[in-house]
């Protein structure tokens, strides 16, 4: 068993989980006991301050929990040798640390195994990203690679709109419609619109180390897409004497691990041609306060700041193919904000109406909207709802 495990070790996924252990603290205390642990690596940087003891699980190993974790992978039967050896961490993590309550996002696949093994903790599961117009069996093999159709299992999925509700329904749990929790913990300061049109990069060098894309043939389409309307915004702000500013991929800090920023804005110049573009080293929520209009192709950040009452404008010239959001929440082609179509002068006059209207004439837009998701400033239903579990 030892040699297996050893050989194993030579395996690229190994390699690769290894060289992310090794730019980890290593603690060598146990993990102190908390109410609440959240595993997401910090991804919705969740803060339950006056609330709750809390633990988010990110940039530390404790080494104790890791070596009794190892020798189990190693030394015990063969059915608890097929668990991996981060499902073993994680299990002597919550022997230690005795939550009542644990919170994390659906591509942590061992999170949705933890309610049988420990029935005990009241388990939450958020939406990570938006789960494109799929059949469930192919988003469960997405989410959960290694799960079997019975380990799907938590008390509580947290979903940002009603349409993801009937995609994920594999999920043995209770169903809560809450929009996107890491949008709904961002605070965000006020800005003065700098820019009148910020384009959403979704730049993708290696595709195959990202969460939340489930077909690799979308790749060419999404970069086509994110070419063609990148240069339909330079040109139209060219013409019109105005800034254009790309949210770039490599300014989140979920990405930065994945795309060099010297990279992503040598791919915008070579597209662009050398014509004028902005960027800053400004996370892309905080930037669309600094523009009048945000465009996106497939974003998971435009339904976001949609949400926030943000002025966004979808576009999608390969709408045919599928797999964007607003083909699952409306048959409609072309509305007040969103376009499916290639149609340069259709896509410019679609700016022009964003760009023009009034605040006022913007918010009556949206209250007659059903493509907006649920926004919860500071995640005050979440927190209202653990606070009562842990107090009970």
């Amino acid at each position: 068993m030892l040699l297996k495990f050893l050989v194993s070790l030579s395996n690229w996924k190994y390699r690769v989980a290894i060289k992310r252990l090794l730019k980890k603290k290593i603690i060598i205390s146990e993990i102190n006991q908390y109410d609440l642990m959240i595993l997401d690596d910090g991804y919705a940087n969740l803060n339950f301050e006056n609330i709750c003891s809390f633990k988010t699980i990110k940039n530390e190993i404790f080494l104790k929990s890791l070596f009794r974790a190892f020798l189990k992978k190693i030394f015990s039967l063969k059915k608890i040798s097929n668990n991996s050896l981060a499902y073993l961490y994680l299990q002597d993590l919550l022997k230690t640390a005795k939550p009542k309550v644990i919170i994390g996002h659906d591509f942590k696949e061992n999170i949705f195994r933890i309610k049988k093994e420990f029935p005990e903790i009241f388990t939450i599961i958020y939406q990570f990203s938006d789960h494109d117009i799929l059949n469930s069996k192919v988003i469960s093999k997405a989410i959960g690679p290694n799960l079997r159709s019975d380990e799907f299992n938590c008390d509580l999925y947290l979903s940002k709109h009603e349409v993801f509700n009937s995609i994920v329904n594999f999920i043995n749990a209770k169903f809560l419609i809450i929009g996107s929790v890491k949008n709904n913990e961002m605070i965000l300061k006020e800005e003065e619109n700098i820019y009148d049109i910020m384009m959403v990069s979704q730049y993708r060098p290696e595709i195959f180390s990202f969460k939340g894309i489930y077909n690799a043939k979308m790749v060419p389409i999404m970069e086509s897409a994110l070419i063609y309307v990148t240069r339909i915004l330079s040109n139209y702000c060219d013409n019109k004497k105005l800034k254009l500013c790309i949210a770039r991929t490599s300014s989140r800090k979920e990405k930065q691990d994945h795309i060099r920023k010297s990279d992503e804005v040598n791919f915008f110049s070579k597209i662009l041609e050398q014509k004028k573009f902005h960027i800053e080293d400004t996370d892309s929520y905080q930037l669309s306060n600094k523009s009048k209009l945000v465009v996106t192709t497939y974003s998971t950040l435009g339904m976001e700041l949609l949400s926030r009452g943000k002025k966004v404008l979808f576009i999608d010239p390969f709408y045919f193919l599928g797999g964007h959001i607003v083909n699952m929440l409306t048959d409609q082609k072309e509305g007040p904000y969103w376009y499916c179509g290639s149609d340069p002068k259709k896509i410019e006059s679609k700016i022009d109406h964003l760009l023009n209207i009034s605040n006022e004439e913007w918010e009556e837009t949206l209250k007659k909207s059903t493509l907006k998701m649920t926004y919860d400033p500071g995640n005050k239903r979440l927190k209202e709802l653990i606070k009562t579990k842990i107090k009970n």
